[in-house]
């Protein structure tokens, strides 16, 4: 399942940092989903999009790397119902 998913969500991870709000600086070669895009996308309420963002790694950058997106959303999507509700908790 993991082969399946893992591309999709790295395809939903371009076309979110193509769109991120962040200026890019000239020596920037990492692309990254800044915070503004990343809830744009999710379409949570206010502190649960939050919560869910700071649960990503490197959130606290204001950014998420491409390999971070993906892991979480597999985290996500395809972990049993105790990691999700461990997550739920964390958020």
């Amino acid at each position: 399942m993991e082969e399946v998913v893992k591309p999709y969500f790295a395809s939903i991870f371009t076309d979110i940092a193509q769109r991120r709000m962040s200026p890019r600086k000239g020596d920037e070669k990492e692309v990254y989903v800044d915070n503004v895009a990343f809830f744009e996308y999710t379409n949570l309420p206010g502190i649960i999009n939050d919560r869910f963002y700071a649960t990503f790694e490197g959130c606290k950058e204001n950014r998420i790397t491409k390999k971070a997106f993906v892991d979480g959303f597999c985290r996500v999507y395809l972990s049993n119902i105790e990691d999700k509700m461990k997550l739920t908790f964390q958020m």
